[in-house]
């Protein structure tokens, strides 16, 4: 008689820790060719969007294929190789997705503390009063011709009801009746501090046109409250990241939050500051 070959049984957990090695490695190499391509993303300065309108570019989409599909293929693949097949497909899909969750999750976390600070401080900053007094002008008839050529506005100004950080104050003239969009005369930077010295004086200097010289105008001053949003290194460093996150990602492709940004925020906008009109025929 012949002898008998009996089959050798693999008690589940060491089946299982026999199979981890190869899923670590698996998992490894893939994480590893992800930032190996974002490395190049970003050494090469790749644009990821063109438009508009908005579409993808190519290096995106190659992307995108890393992060949704480039898994299930390497899934299908290890597990037709190493048997059984939903065992080692669960173990090579689910850490990977895991991984790219647990990462997501986090930069997303991180990224809060600084988002609640921006939207107080933009808050406080519309709910916050921009003090105005002492506005006055004065008419510079710098030929001596018994024309006015310019006229400066001069005012006073206090920020002390603002959150700390840098404000900027845009003047702007209107020829009344108002036809042509208002002229920008000029622009200053106010920072803000606790305790710091948040008042001034602002002037203007806006120079009457050629065209209007002797016609006899009225003209509106005009003046807008910017805050200028600053971010910090460890905030580039968080949106950095967030552009590359797979999932719950805050920024476009691009790297731009539209939260969080660098652009002036429009606080306040006065208008009829001061009136000031322009004889058809100045005294002499």
């Amino acid at each position: 008689m012949g002898r008998k070959h009996s089959k050798k049984i693999v008690p589940p957990e060491a089946e299982k820790r026999s199979r981890w090695p190869l899923m670590l490695l698996v998992v490894g190499i893939y994480f590893a060719t992800v930032v190996f391509y974002i490395l190049c993303l970003t050494s090469f300065d790749l644009e990821l969007m063109s438009g508009p309108p908005s579409r993808p570019n190519p290096a995106l989409i190659v992307l995108w294929g890393l992060y949704y599909f480039v898994p299930f293929i390497l899934a299908v693949v290890i597990a037709g190789l190493f048997r059984p097949f939903w065992k080692t497909f669960r173990d090579v899909l689910v850490p990977i997705f895991y991984l790219a969750l647990v990462y997501s999750f986090l930069i997303f976390m991180l990224r809060s503390p600084y988002a609640e600070k921006h939207w107080n401080d933009l808050r406080n900053g519309r709910l916050a009063n921009m003090r105005l007094a002492e506005i006055e002008h004065v008419l510079i008839d710098g030929d001596q011709n018994g024309r006015a050529e310019s006229v400066r506005f001069t005012f006073r100004f206090n920020l002390d009801e603002f959150p700390p950080g840098k404000y900027r104050i845009t003047g702007w003239v209107e020829v009344i009746p108002g036809d042509q969009p208002p002229d920008k005369i000029g622009a200053f930077i106010v920072p803000v501090s606790y305790g710091g010295a948040n008042s001034g004086v602002g002037n203007f200097d806006f120079d009457i046109p050629a065209a209007h010289a002797g016609l006899g105008r009225e003209y509106d001053l005009q003046l807008q409250l910017h805050r200028i949003a600053e971010m910090d290194k460890s905030l580039r460093r968080i949106l950095a990241l967030s552009r590359w996150s797979p999932f719950f990602r805050t920024t476009s492709w691009d790297g731009e939050d539209p939260e969080l940004h660098t652009r002036p925020i429009l606080l306040d906008t006065r208008q009829h500051v001061d009136f000031v009109t322009i004889p058809a025929h100045n005294p002499t």
